[in-house]
C-alpha cells in the first residue's frame, strides 16, 4: 500500500503542509475555547486580563491563518488565500510579541508598553506591505525574482523575542525582583520558579522542531509554542504587577507592615524604609513617596506619617489586607 503522508517529509508540498497546519489550527481552536469558556466564562478572568485578551486575539487570528492555508494547499493555491494566512500570521504572531512586552519588562511594563507596540506594529506593517509586494509580483510570473519578501523573517524574530522574554521573566522572578506573596490560593515561589523552567524547556524543543523542516511537526509544534505562550499569560497574569494588587507607587503595589515587623517593597521609591516600631513614627527617607494613599475602606483608622505624607494603617497597627488599599 503506497504511503498517503510521510510524515518525516522535508519536502514543501500539499500533504505534509496540510497535515501540519490542520494540528496548527486544531491547538489554537482549542486555545481559543479555553480562553473563552474557562478563563472568560468560568473564572470571569478574561474580561479584565489584557495579557489573555492579546493572547485571545493571537490565537484566534492565527486559526484563520491556518484555514486559509489548509484552503491554499487542499483546493487551489490562491494568491488571495496566501495573502489571508500571510496578513493573519503577522498580526497574530504581532498581538502575542505585545503581550510579551509585558513579560519581558514586567513590573516596568507601563514605561514600555508603547514603545515596545509601537515598533511591533511598524515591523509588521512593513512585513504586510512587503508580502503584498511579493505576492503581486509572483501572480505577474516574476517568479524568483519577485520583490517583497515573505513573513518567514518575522516569524523567526518573533518566536525568538518571545522565548527570551519567557526567559528573562524566569531570571528576574528567580532573583525576586518580582512581588510574589504566596498564600492560600497560590503556588510557592519554588513551584512557580519550576513551571517556568518547564515552560522554557518546552520552548526550546518546539522551536528545535519548528526549524526541523519536518513540516507536519514544524506546523504542529508551532501551534503548541501558541500554547505555551496562552499557558505563560495565565500564570504572569495573576502577580501584583499585573492585577494592581501590593504596591501603590511606580506602577506597583506591595505589603505594609505595622507592629514589630518590616515595612517591605513600598513602593520602587521607598529604597530607605527600613522598619516600624508602632503607629505613629515618623520615618525618615531621602525619597518621599510620590503621592497620597487613595480612599481606604470605612473601618480602616490610623496613619503613619513618611516625610511630609500620611499613609493610613489599621487602628491596631495589623497589616492590611490588599483589598483595603484603595
Amino acid at each position: 500500500m503506497p504511503t498517503v503522508v510521510n510524515f518525516l517529509s522535508r519536502v514543501y508540498d500539499a500533504p505534509p503542509n496540510v497535515l501540519g497546519h490542520f494540528g496548527f489550527l486544531v491547538l489554537n481552536i482549542t486555545n481559543v475555547l479555553y480562553l473563552v469558556l474557562i478563563q472568560g466564562y468560568v473564572f470571569g478572568r478574561l474580561q479584565r486580563d489584557p495579557l489573555l485578551k492579546l493572547a485571545l486575539i493571537g490565537c484566534f487570528v492565527q486559526a484563520i491563518s491556518c484555514s486559509a492555508s489548509i484552503y491554499t494547499f487542499n483546493e487551489v493555491n490562491s494568491i488571495s488565500a496566501n495573502l489571508i494566512a500571510g496578513v493573519c500570521g503577522i498580526i497574530a504572531h504581532a498581538s502575542m510579541d505585545v503581550a510579551h512586552v509585558f513579560v519581558f519588562f514586567h513590573r516596568d511594563h507601563g514605561k514600555f508598553i508603547k514603545f515596545g507596540t509601537g515598533c511591533i506594529v511598524v515591523i509588521a506593517t512593513y512585513y504586510i506591505i512587503g508580502l503584498n509586494i511579493h505576492l503581486k509580483d509572483f501572480a505577474d510570473g516574476k517568479g524568483a525574482n519577485a520583490r517583497g519578501m515573505t513573513p518567514d523573517g518575522f516569524f523567526i524574530g518573533s518566536t525568538i523575542w518571545q522565548l527570551l522574554a519567557v526567559i528573562k521573566f524566569r531570571f528576574d522572578f528567580t532573583k525576586k525582583e518580582i512581588q510574589y506573596e504566596t498564600n492560600s490560593t497560590r503556588m510557592s515561589r519554588e513551584t512557580f520558579i519550576k513551571i517556568f523552567t518547564v515552560i522554557v524547556l518546552l520552548e526550546v524543543i518546539s522551536i528545535a522542531f519548528e526549524m526541523s523542516e519536518i513540516w507536519v511537526l514544524a506546523f504542529s509544534f508551532s501551534g503548541f509554542q501558541y500554547s505555551l505562550s496562552v499557558s505563560v499569560m495565565i500564570y504572569i497574569g495573576t502577580l501584583d504587577f499585573m492585577t494592581g494588587d501590593g504596591t501603590i507607587w511606580g506602577g506597583l503595589k506591595a505589603d505594609y507592615y505595622t507592629g514589630k515587623e518590616d515595612v517591605h517593597l513600598l513602593g520602587k521609591g521607598l529604597k530607605v524604609l527600613k522598619e516600624v516600631n508602632h503607629i505613629g513614627d515618623a520615618l525618615k527617607g531621602e525619597e518621599k513617596p510620590k503621592s497620597l494613599l487613595g480612599k481606604l475602606e470605612e473601618g480602616v483608622k490610623g496613619d503613619i506619617e513618611v516625610g511630609k505624607e500620611v499613609l493610613h494603617v489599621g487602628e491596631k497597627g495589623e497589616k492590611l489586607k490588599k483589598k483595603e488599599w484603595f
